[in-house]
């Protein structure tokens, strides 16, 4: 063997090294979740935020392992896919909120809208075709009352909407709030919690406390000192606001267990 082929397989071996390290980096490969569906930034989605059809495209057409939802509370205690604090009725430039409506007048509302308001037990039945996750983002205030949601009837109501699911199918679902009160009323078996914060240490706390299983985390509240701690507390996180090709490379760099985002397709590329 002459000095030429020994350079050569002495470069082919560092190459080999660099890039196994380097895929074994990137191939700490997280839960990748649609944000609303498919997205909730306006210049991301491709249907409205919450619509089934923005569901459907984000789980069959991406091929997300799951999708994060937000979840109001109506006068009458029917769940509902919704995210803004207050929405604008029909032909009218009033305002409400959806604890101000019965669930009979968002079907009176429905019918003049291309993408209608989702009861959540409609999503549960979409989800029990497949072997994919949700995460209820559970939108807790009444801006228009400047109160509380009633967080016993949010638990019933949670309760009534999720019956028809079996426990296994029940571990697919994550009920998510800022509010650990809220999480702590929550009683529905087999059903994960999740609770959000940008205060690291208080995460740490709530997750000695209660029985968490997952903290949210927005990407722009983490650094990279913050993920140590909760990585030596043995703590599982998620990410969201992710949405641009440098948003999903700081994401990759904190190795999230799942991460919600608004670039499904960029996520997925560049874990792949």
């Amino acid at each position: 063997m002459n000095w030429r082929w020994g350079l050569l397989i002495v470069l082919g071996i560092i190459l080999t090294i660099n890039t196994s390290c380097k895929k074994e980096e990137i191939n700490v490969y997280p839960m990748i979740y649609g944000h609303a569906g498919t997205a909730l930034s306006s210049e991301r989605a491709v249907y409205p935020p919450n619509s089934q059809a923005s569901i459907l495209y984000a789980l069959d057409a991406l091929a997300a392992i799951g999708t994060e939802v937000d979840i109001q509370m109506t006068k009458d205690s029917v769940l509902v896919l919704f995210h803004d604090e207050f929405i604008e009725l029909n032909n009218s430039a009033e305002l409400t909120c959806i604890a101000e409506l019965t669930w009979g007048e968002i079907e009176t509302f429905n019918e003049e809208e291309k993408y209608p308001i989702m009861r959540l037990s409609e999503l549960v039945t979409i989800m029990r075709s497949n072997n994919k996750y949700v995460m209820l983002d559970l939108k807790h205030y009444n801006y228009c009352a400047e109160a509380y949601e009633n967080f016993e009837a949010f638990n019933w109501a949670l309760n009534n909407e999720l019956a028809e699911l079996q426990p296994d199918e029940k571990k697919r679902f994550t009920a998510n709030s800022r509010n650990i009160d809220l999480l702590n009323t929550i009683e529905c078996g087999e059903l994960q919690k999740s609770f959000e914060t940008e205060k690291i240490p208080l995460a740490i706390d709530y997750s000695a406390a209660y029985d968490l299983d997952l903290i949210v985390i927005k990407l722009n509240a983490l650094t990279l000192e913050g993920a140590t701690e909760l990585e030596n507390a043995g703590i599982n996180y998620g990410l969201f606001g992710v949405k641009t090709k440098k948003e999903i490379k700081a994401t990759a760099n904190f190795k999230p267990r799942m991460i919600i985002s608004d670039n499904i397709a960029g996520t997925k590329a560049y874990y792949n």
